[in-house]
């Protein structure tokens, strides 16, 4: 029974963290105004060939990718309505971490009309 007691212990830290992840995460987000500069799709070069969404702006660079926590799994067509020049509305949540290559992830867009 005594050999049970870490493991046990490291499931409740791993579970709280996980939990205290999601609600930051969950709690990050922000509404911001961007003009798109620039966007791409990057390719990982190991043998999982992962891709992500780039977007640049005037003031940042985000990704765009699916979210569970926000019920998100529409990426690729965000990406695909977002058009260089064009300003946005745009719902953003996450952190800029560039040690780990994060970036924050947008959510929804609305465009702004001119």
């Amino acid at each position: 029974m005594k050999t049970l007691v870490p493991y046990f212990i490291l499931v409740v830290i791993l579970l709280l963290f996980m939990i205290g992840y999601g609600v930051a995460y969950r709690l990050s987000n922000d509404i911001i105004i961007i003009t798109v500069t620039r966007k791409e799709r990057i390719v990982s070069v190991d043998r999982n060939r992962r891709s992500k969404y780039l977007i640049w702006t005037d003031n940042e660079t985000f990704e765009c990718s699916d979210s569970i926590l926000f019920l998100k799994f529409n990426s690729s067509d965000i990406y695909g309505k977002l058009k260089i020049g064009h300003k946005y509305k745009v719902l953003v949540a996450g952190w800029r971490i560039p040690i780990f290559s994060m970036y924050r992830n947008i959510i929804t867009i609305k465009e702004e009309k001119k």
